[in-house]
């Protein structure tokens, strides 16, 4: 990826070094990212867990730019957000165990317990920690959660579980009987239990901290990037891989045909994730680096037949079927030469770019109600290039991303 045609950056400037590194800092990111991978390694996180840090510290980066001082210790700067990241991922792992058994069962209460309301509480083992406890919405989630209980409930989870106090010094402290303080938690538990399936039901799902109503579609917190009105609605299903896939509709745009706005087409490694917005984001990654790497040979294989399929952007009048007027963007296909093989299916180019340009990523953190205008297309520096549009729906930010027309490489921003 070269960003040395980057005209402007979000990151202000106050020297022509500071400029220039702003410039290039998505070049700079990307050089960095095995040295980044091979430091959380070194912490033995595992390869997934590596990735979303060398995401986060990219996202660091961006927003606290103006911090590096010195633009000569660039690659010690990052080296440190890494370290920091990775160590923050570990002492979330140590916290996750006292997360689940305040949101979930005990250890010694049976996989799936139900709450006052009739709701279900999910199987804690099958939670990922790292999702949940090192998300900052999760522990605001748990936070407005303990808000519901009385201040004496709060105090003993609080006592309990925060500050890791054995049950007998509890006891004591509060002058009661060890069975009396058991009985008492046992029903501070439920009821923070019944308050994720109450109340704040819809978070707790989207957290995996609770159980959908079923198997079908069920509602997401993420605004539908293509309309801007609807929260999407999301589904896990098995794609033809094995491998879990993310399929998201908008209640609006997909009324027409039932189309889906995003699926992960199975590229992504997903199990294990019960969370809808980290899904996205590793879905958007996986697509974004398998675009980038067929694109530059030509050639994809076929998750169906095995063939190998040619790889290439294509606009919508092109597609080899037919579009919906939702539809009508530029999209990266590998139709497949198998009479009657589906094919490895086809990805808007739009999700491939969200996945691979920190710039868009850091957009989207900082403007979850975000809407993406359709493509066009222009000249570049004389190159045939895509021209992406980011909006957000409650203010006047605006990002303009130019990628290349054939490798979707960034050529600058503005």
């Amino acid at each position: 990826m070269d960003d040395s045609a980057l005209n402007s950056s979000p990151a202000p400037a106050t020297s022509a070094a500071s400029a220039a590194l702003a410039r290039s800092i998505d070049e700079r990111l990307r050089q960095a990212r095995p040295r980044l991978l091979r430091i959380a390694a070194s912490f033995a996180l595992p390869p997934d867990v590596a990735e979303d840090i060398a995401q986060e510290v990219a996202l660091r980066a961006w927003r606290r730019l103006t911090d590096l001082r010195d633009t000569t210790q660039f690659d010690v700067w990052i080296n440190t957000i890494c370290r920091n990241q990775c160590r923050m991922r570990l002492r979330a792992q140590r916290r996750a165990p006292v997360m689940l058994s305040l949101a979930g069962a005990s250890a010694a209460d049976e996989p799936m317990r139900t709450g006052a309301t009739g709701g279900e509480i999910a199987d804690t083992s099958a939670l990922d920690p790292f999702e949940m406890a090192s998300s900052d919405d999760a522990a605001l989630l748990l936070e407005r959660a303990l808000a519901y209980l009385t201040p004496h409930e709060r105090v003993l989870l609080e006592m309990r579980y925060l500050h890791d106090l054995p049950s007998a010094d509890v006891a004591g402290r509060l002058g009661i009987a060890p069975q009396t303080l058991e009985a008492r938690l046992r029903r501070a538990r439920d009821h923070l239990r019944a308050t994720l399936v109450g109340p704040l039901r819809g978070d707790a799902i989207d957290f995996g901290l609770a159980a959908p109503p079923d198997d079908g579609w069920r509602a997401t917190r993420i605004t539908c990037y293509l309309c801007g009105r609807h929260k999407l609605l999301g589904h896990f299903e098995t794609a033809v891989n094995g491998r879990l896939e993310l399929r998201l509709r908008c209640p609006g745009c997909s009324a027409p045909d039932g189309g889906d706005i995003f699926r992960s087409k199975g590229i992504a490694p997903l199990d294990g994730l019960r969370a809808f917005r980290p899904a996205l984001t590793r879905s958007w990654r996986a697509l974004a680096e398998r675009t980038r790497d067929t694109l530059a040979t030509g050639a994809d294989v076929c998750l169906h037949c095995g063939r190998v399929a040619p790889r290439r952007v294509a606009t919508a009048d092109e597609f080899p079927s037919a579009l919906s007027q939702r539809d009508r963007r530029y999209w990266v296909v590998a139709p497949c030469s198998q009479p009657g093989c589906p094919g490895l299916g086809s990805w808007s180019a739009l999700d491939a770019m969200l996945g691979a340009n920190a710039l868009a990523a850091r957009f989207i953190s900082e403007h979850p109600r975000w809407t993406a205008a359709p493509e066009d297309d222009l000249e570049w520096q004389g190159s045939a290039a895509i021209r992406f549009h980011l909006r957000d729906v409650t203010s006047a930010a605006r990002l303009t991303i130019v990628a290349d027309r054939a490798s979707l490489l960034t050529l600058g921003a503005y």
